[in-house]
């Protein structure tokens, strides 16, 4: 059921365009259309998590899947935070304004350490255990509870100290690997599997690491503690591909606004102290002509007068 946010947005809530998901660009697919329904959550206020060009590349990556639904949600700001705790109002997606524990499974973006609080206070006001023990005990219990994972370089750099929040995480870069997660997710929903047979499955894609499924011994090092799943996790790694990066234009200024494009991922220079360069090897160019034609589609599309080109050491 959708929450009434024209009850929410009142006259005191800062920058409530913040909050409406009618963004030029934004997907909004129908609803019952979908087999399965992700949320792509970003522990940031808005401003920031519109302007993450990993953000956008997932979302309309899913949305552009046949029967997988991606709808976004940001962490609010403190002023509708107290008003979603005051009115028990649980947390909600932006399009599709229904509440997280709707969907059926939730991405959150690690990208830097402090990002992590920011999960946990998502997860609260979403009214979602922020535990993976709680919410198995909630599923056996009966409680339908969506899937909870993160990804980015924090996450894949060292995800044993969010290990206890996450049902699972995935580990490198994302374009090939989350349809391969809705692809398990649509299968597992078809025929009805518990939530750990879920995760089981997806234990076995390739950067999909189950941390219930391994123990960490006394020397820090982590093994499984059951024969199905694998004893090492690759991390992924994927092509970028320009013509995802167009995408949405908010209403309100945001952090980067203007088009960006990316135009390598990694780096040449492999400085041990810098850990992106050291985490999106091997570096991978993009072909010049596929900037040319995502950056002459993404300005007509979008209308930003503005365009910027992305990678570590853009001007080698």
């Amino acid at each position: 059921m959708a929450v009434k946010i024209e009850e929410l947005l009142t006259a005191e809530i800062n920058q409530p365009a913040r909050y409406l998901g009618n963004e030029l660009g934004a997907a909004r697919k129908p609803w019952d259309a979908a087999s399965v329904r992700w949320v792509l959550t970003y522990p940031e206020v808005y401003e920031v998590g519109a302007s993450n060009l990993g953000h956008i590349i997932l979302y309309n990556i899913l949305n552009a899947g046949p029967r997988q639904l991606c709808d976004r949600a940001y962490l609010p700001a403190p002023d509708l935070a107290a008003k979603l705790r005051s009115t028990k109002t649980p947390l909600f997606a932006v399009e599709s304004r229904r509440s997280l524990t709707e969907f059926d499974i939730l991405g959150f973006s690690l990208s830097y350490e402090l990002g992590a609080t920011n999960i946990l206070e998502m997860l609260d006001l979403a009214g979602i255990p922020i535990t993976w023990q709680e919410r198995a005990t909630n599923a056996q219990n009966g409680a339908d509870l969506p899937l909870i994972f993160a990804g980015g370089q924090t996450a894949t750099s060292n995800p044993e100290p969010y290990a206890d929040f996450f049902d699972f995480i995935a580990m490198g870069d994302g374009e090939e690997l989350l349809p391969e997660i809705g692809l398990i997710l649509a299968e597992g929903k078809a025929n009805n599997l518990s939530r750990e047979a879920l995760l089981l499955d997806l234990a076995q894609i390739p950067g999909v690491y189950v941390p219930q499924f391994y123990d960490m011994a006394a020397d820090g090092s982590v093994h499984p503690n059951r024969p199905q799943v694998p004893d090492r996790i690759l991390r992924r790694v994927a092509t970028p591909i320009p013509a995802y990066s167009i995408g949405l234009v908010p209403y309100v200024q945001t952090v980067h606004d203007r088009l960006t494009v990316e135009i390598r991922r990694g780096c040449t220079r492999g400085c041990r102290f810098c850990q992106p360069g050291m985490l999106t090897r091997p570096a991978r160019d993009v072909e010049p002509q596929q900037v040319v034609e995502a950056i002459e589609q993404g300005m007509k599309a979008t209308g930003h007068s503005e365009f910027s080109l992305l990678s570590l050491s853009c001007s080698d």
